[in-house]
């Protein structure tokens, strides 16, 4: 339908036929003006004078007199016939374009042509009447056209007001409108024909001769103003438009019989016969038209399926009912190897290896029985036989075709051997992916399972090792040398346990077991004591140390350890990479609980091309090979920050220095914040009053010595077990407080014996502490829900198992006798007594603002140099400087400067 609109749109009026239609429409009236009549001769036929005539003269003598009854025949039977012929090109307009239009105005024009019909009988007393003929024949002719132009308004209003398009092809509403109208046609027929009385329709000696022929001009002009040309542009084509051009001969037939003719066959009375003839014609033409551009649209549209079928770049075969093929395009040739001629006529089965051969009858049958379309509408593949005898993977897609009474099936068939070639090569490569796969998880849980044996291997012994240096750090007779070289190989210990954890982090992290352990904690707490551990070392290499942090304690949520290492290790770099200048961490509150983190240097500075690799594991740049380390530290780093969310960016310029920063997400906290042990390295033992029983079960032997000497320090009971059996027997013999339990032992494992202690004695009887030297074996989380309580990796520090104690156990300890001195208040001090130079107060001041912790420690030694007051002042701001209060170290200067108390 779209299509069709698109065809009116475009429509060209033939103005030749407008053109021809005015000339013929005023011809004759120009010819009268020049002189020529177009009246029939009337000679009378007299009785007397036919008495002396010869038969042959007396013939002629009639003739003669009937020649106007004659030339009216001719005339009204052109018309008719021109009708006639109308219909029956409408009806075949029909059949082949399915516009229910055009066979309604062709029945319309027949049935007025009936009409005429019926006049034209009527006057020549072939049909037997009852009125005078005098009366009988201006009148019929005068009926004849006022139902002309009332069923060609009633056809044009039904089209054009009663959707007729939505009733395409609706043949039973063609034949119903056709039958209404032939009974209206009819029945004016036989009702004139049985009338004996009709009314006068002519007047000669009247300026209108014919009144009765007014009517019928004022519907034609009605029709031929108004109402056509709404149907014209409704609908766009040669019928249409040869309907609205048939008017100008209608109106110009009505003004000659309405205001010219006086007399039968007289000059106006033959000319509007004649015009009402060219009346008919034109819907004949414009019918012809329409047929021909209609016949023309499909030859173009066959020649473009043709061109279609003989280009496409697939084959295309078309078979009958039994199988016969018509239609065998270029590319079939070129796939099956067959000329056209050779295939075209014979069953298409000659292209069809077994089994397919064989099934084909099948199918068409089993359609043609139940309708069920195994093949029909459906893309399938199969194998088709070529020429030589060789066949070939093809897809086939079938459909169907109706062409009148006559089904047709259009197969399009591609060759897929490529594809399947491909799908082999695919399914091949996927093969030996599955393989390498299998082959890279068989070597990755190699890897797994050789990192998890050497993190227990080494760490192990290290466990021993850093075990012992931190018990021997806490006796009293160690020389200095001593204890410096016990301090060293603890901090050797660190600096390999460090590296081995990189390894390890990195392995969780290809492995996708990297998880994130979120807990309470106070950020502020944790950035001033990563502050505090790096004050010291940016004063060793002579750095200036500033930092900017929060101005007061800061509760959050998020994985606190890990947020830990990552501010280590940026700020360890930066230490590391920086020989001169300062090394500044800023922490600065965002907007929706987010924190942006900075570590900016003064150092050598990173290389464009080093950038975009810097973050790779084991990528290290020339002068960061030339300082040692893995080289997982910022992979780990950055790892970690994907999977909290973010990322690492940096902004470095070769010999510039260089920034590193992040921003992350930290929720507020809403629960308590888990309690540490204050003052960790001057605790001596459990308090007096406080009992502890602790079983250590382990089935290395050093490992239980040394944690057993550590708590045995304390003033802790300690029992020893050598696997989980022993260790559950001791449990049931001794019930201890608390138990420390290994993982990997033989007879029964940790995990076994959690599990027999909690089903025997319950989840919080005792409190079971895992600790492990198997890094990958599990998470801590994992561990909690066996029943553990908490979860410590060898080698352990002493500080977490006082916070084990501590935290499970709530108990008391003792501590040295040199308390830490605690922060006395600033109000205490008597500024107004403390004289300081205005250049060292203002120092001070920008010290502070910037957050240079280097340079307000030179101040501050500076201080204590001076009076009593200034070296008061000089410990109050060392205390503030700890707490990195930088805020209040500035309001003191300002008390200073004003002179307040």
């Amino acid at each position: 339908m779209e299509i069709a609109q698109k065809k009116e749109s475009a429509f060209q009026q033939p103005l030749s036929l407008l053109f021809v239609t005015v000339a013929i429409s005023i011809g004759p009236f120009v010819l009268n003006l020049m002189g020529y009549d177009f009246a029939t001769t009337k000679i009378p036929f007299l009785g007397e004078a036919s008495a002396g005539m010869s038969p042959s003269e007396l013939i002629d003598g009639m003739f003669r007199t009937l020649s106007g009854a004659f030339i009216h025949t001719i005339l009204e039977w052109s018309a008719f016939s021109a009708a006639f012929f109308t219909v029956i090109l409408s009806f075949a307009h029909f059949a082949i374009k399915r516009d229910v239009g055009t066979p309604i105005l062709g029945v319309a024009l027949f049935c007025a042509g009936c009409m005429d019909a019926f006049h034209t009988l009527a006057a020549d007393r072939l049909i037997q009447s009852v009125a005078d003929t005098r009366n009988l024949v201006p009148f019929t002719w005068a009926i004849c056209r006022l139902f002309n132009a009332l069923i060609l308004i009633g056809g044009i209003s039904l089209l054009l007001f009663g959707n007729y398009k939505e009733r395409r092809g609706n043949f039973l509403f063609v034949i119903s409108v056709s039958m209404v109208f032939g009974l209206l046609a009819y029945a004016i027929i036989h009702i004139c024909a049985t009338s004996s009385q009709l009314p006068q329709t002519m007047f000669p000696e009247a300026i209108l001769t014919r009144p009765w022929d007014v009517g019928p001009l004022g519907l034609y002009l009605f029709a031929g103003i108004f109402l056509i040309p709404k149907f014209y542009n409704k609908s766009r084509n040669y019928i249409s438009y040869s309907i609205l051009i048939s008017m100008i001969p209608h109106i110009a037939t009505q003004v000659h019989m309405a205001f010219g003719s006086s007399s039968l066959f007289d000059n106006h009375f033959n000319i509007a016969h004649f015009l009402k003839i060219i009346a008919y014609l034109i819907p004949f033409i414009g019918l012809t038209l329409e047929y021909i551009d209609t016949y023309k649209n499909r030859q173009i549209s066959e020649k473009q399926t043709r061109t279609i079928i003989e280009s496409a770049q697939e084959g295309i075969v078309v078979i009958d009912q039994e199988g016969t093929v018509s239609v065998f395009n270029r590319y079939s040739e070129k796939l099956f190897g067959y000329s056209s001629e050779e295939v075209i006529g014979r069953n298409v089965k000659m292209l069809m290896p077994e089994p397919y051969h064989s099934e084909h009858d099948g199918y068409l049958l089993q359609y043609f029985r139940t309708g069920k379309k195994n093949i029909i509408e459906m893309v399938r593949e199969l194998e088709a036989r070529h020429k030589d005898g060789t066949t070939f993977p093809m897809e086939l897609g079938v459909n169907e075709m109706i062409l009148g009474e006559h089904k047709f099936y259009v197969g399009s068939i591609r060759d897929i051997s490529e594809r399947k070639a491909s799908e082999k090569s695919l399914l091949e490569a996927k093969q030996l992916a599955d393989i390498a796969r299998e082959q890279a998880e068989t070597a990755n849980r190699a890897k797994s399972t050789f990192l998890a044996n050497m993190s227990h291997e080494i760490r192990t012994p290290m466990n021993a090792i850093l075990g012992y240096a931190q018990i021997l750090l806490r006796g009293k007779d160690l020389d200095s040398d001593q204890r410096q070289a016990i301090q060293t190989i603890d901090t050797s210990g660190k600096n390999l346990l460090e590296m081995i954890n990189e390894i390890l982090d990195i392995s969780k992290i290809e492995a996708g077991k990297m998880e994130l352990h979120p807990v309470n904690f106070d950020l502020k707490e944790l950035t001033t004591g990563i502050s505090q551990m790096f004050q010291l070392r940016c004063q060793q290499k002579g750095l200036n140390w500033k930092v900017k942090g929060l101005s007061g304690p800061r509760n959050v949520f998020g994985d606190e350890l890990k947020l830990r290492a990552i501010l280590i290790n940026l700020i360890g770099n930066a230490v590391k990479f920086t020989e001169e200048g300062e090394v500044l961490f800023y922490t600065t509150p965002m907007e929706g609980g987010q924190i942006l983190f900075e570590v900016i240097d003064s150092g050598r500075g990173i290389a464009t091309k080093d950038q975009q690799h810097i973050l790779e594991p084991f990528h290290q740049e020339e002068s960061g090979a030339k300082m040692g380390g893995t080289g997982l530290g910022l992979a780990i780093s950055s790892k970690q920050l994907e999977l909290m969310g973010t990322e690492l960016s940096i902004d470095s310029e070769l010999g510039k220095g260089s920034r590193f920063y992040f921003t992350l997400t930290l929720p507020q906290a809403t629960g308590d914040i888990p309690t540490r042990i204050a003052r960790v390295k001057n605790i001596l033992h459990l308090s007096e009053g406080s009992h502890v029983k602790a079983l250590v079960i382990d089935d290395i032997q050093e490992n239980r010595e040394v944690l057993s000497k550590f708590l045995s320090s304390l003033k802790v009971e300690v029992i020893g077990a050598v696997n989980g059996q022993d260790g559950l027997e001791k449990v049931r013999e001794y019930l201890p407080d608390i138990i420390f339990m290994d993982i990997r032992m033989p007879v029964m494992d940790g995990k076994e014996a959690i599990q027999k202690i909690c089903e025997e004695f319950g989840g919080d009887r005792f409190k079971i502490v895992v600790i492990t030297a198997s890094a990958l074996d599990q998470s801590r989380e994992s561990y909690i829900e066996m029943g553990a309580h908490d979860f410590i990796s060898k080698p352990f520090r002493t500080e977490q198992i006082l916070n084990c104690l501590d935290e499970l156990l709530d108990v008391k300890f003792e501590y040295e006798d040199e308390q830490e001195v605690l922060p006395s208040s600033s109000e205490e001090l008597d500024y107004s007594n403390i004289s300081l130079p205005q250049d060292l107060s203002d120092q001070i001041k920008v010290a502070a603002e910037l957050y240079n912790i280097t340079e307000i420690e030179r101040l501050i030694n500076q201080l204590e140099g001076m009076d009593e007051g200034c070296n008061r002042l000089a410990v109050e701001m060392g205390k503030l400087l700890s707490l990195y209060d930088m805020d209040r170290i500035c309001e003191i200067v300002e008390k200073l400067n004003t002179g307040e108390k």
